[in-house]
């Protein structure tokens, strides 16, 4: 099984960023789609980014990695945490 796909690399590049934000103040899924569109711009197109952003977050969702705190925002769990320091994204 490959575990360096594009969508893999994406999901800790998500992580990453949603482990930056701050408890009180989650991030958006909009501010995630725009941090994440230069790393993918130019292998998709903006339909195709669509529709694999909308598949991250319900993969992120699915997994228990992230929860939504209102209808625009998301905020890691502690697996998500943990997943996130797990792929060297946090420091220990």
């Amino acid at each position: 099984m490959d575990t360096d796909t594009p969508d893999t690399r994406l999901q800790g590049l998500a992580l990453a960023w949603l482990a930056t934000r701050a408890d009180k103040k989650p991030g958006t899924l909009n501010a995630l789609a725009k941090t994440l569109h230069p790393f993918v711009e130019h292998r998709w197109s903006r339909g195709e980014w669509t529709e694999r952003l909308d598949s991250l977050v319900e993969r992120l969702l699915d997994a228990g990695l992230v929860q939504k705190r209102s209808s625009a925002s998301l905020a890691l769990t502690a697996q998500g945490r943990l997943q996130a320091w797990v792929v060297g994204c946090l420091p220990v």
